[in-house]
């Protein structure tokens, strides 16, 4: 996608490459990402769904056991999770949208060590 946005920047440059590659970096926005908080868990399947669980009800204040679907996306993220803790002693999970509420979609993204 880049190459494609420094061919448009050539060609709007009459043929300037080097302007074209500094003009498209200095529009581009400045990242504010937040880092996720780091969590210290053991890597048991069932206590990674009880405390993803537990995460998301302090955090958004929703209760993801009532929601069929919800569930099997932490049941498979705390799968994934517990084999990266396994072999890497931490893992991240990253469920986007996981619900949906009032005021808007709910994403569920931590950092899972090992405890």
């Amino acid at each position: 996608m880049l190459g494609f946005f420094k061919r448009i920047f050539y060609f709007l440059n009459s043929g300037e490459p080097a302007t074209a590659q500094t003009s498209f970096q200095s529009r581009m926005p400045n990242s504010t990402a937040q880092t996720p908080p780091q969590v210290p868990l053991s890597h048991d399947e069932d206590a990674l769904v009880a405390q993803l669980l537990a995460i998301a009800k302090s955090t958004h204040g929703v209760n993801l056991e009532s929601d069929k679907l919800a569930m099997q996306r932490v049941r498979e993220a705390a799968q994934k999770a517990s084999r990266e803790i396994h072999q890497k002693g931490s893992a991240e999970v990253n469920l986007p949208f996981i619900t949906a509420t009032a005021s808007g979609p709910v994403h569920l993204i931590v950092k899972l060590g090992r405890s």
